[in-house]
């Protein structure tokens, strides 16, 4: 198969590597030609490695959360509207949202009541004005 062919190919192309090594004159060029043979085996190895650990790692866990998933979408996706808003409790969520904004909204104008008190004080401060 396709691996087979593979595996052939890359052999004859290490092959030809290790003979181009072998031609080499001197101890140096063997020894880059040797690097750079490792080091594009070590790649070539790293990436089928971890090409096979992704597949199975899709296959044993992805796979079987996304048809699980896909099952809860499905029964969702057919619930009545306040079904949805029970499941998800969107009434007890308002409520609180609407009580933090009536909160923050008053702390903003508390804010806004400072900073215009502020502002008086600084222009008062400019002029001369002090208390």
């Amino acid at each position: 198969g396709i691996n087979a062919e593979y595996g052939h190919l890359h052999f004859e192309k290490e092959k030809k590597m290790i003979q181009q090594t072998m031609e080499t004159k001197t101890p140096e060029e063997a020894r880059k030609a040797v690097v750079v043979l490792c080091t594009e085996m070590f790649n070539d190895i790293r990436k089928r490695i971890l090409r096979s650990v992704l597949l199975k790692y899709y296959e044993y866990l992805l796979f079987p959360v996304q048809t699980k998933l896909s099952a809860i979408q499905n029964q969702v996706t057919y619930l009545p509207d306040h079904q949805i808003l029970e499941l998800f409790q969107v009434g007890n969520m308002k409520r609180t949202l609407d009580q933090e904004n009536v909160k923050l909204n008053s702390q903003l104008k508390t804010l806004k009541s400072q900073q215009k008190d502020y502002m008086d004080l600084i222009s008062k401060f400019k002029r001369g004005q002090y208390l």
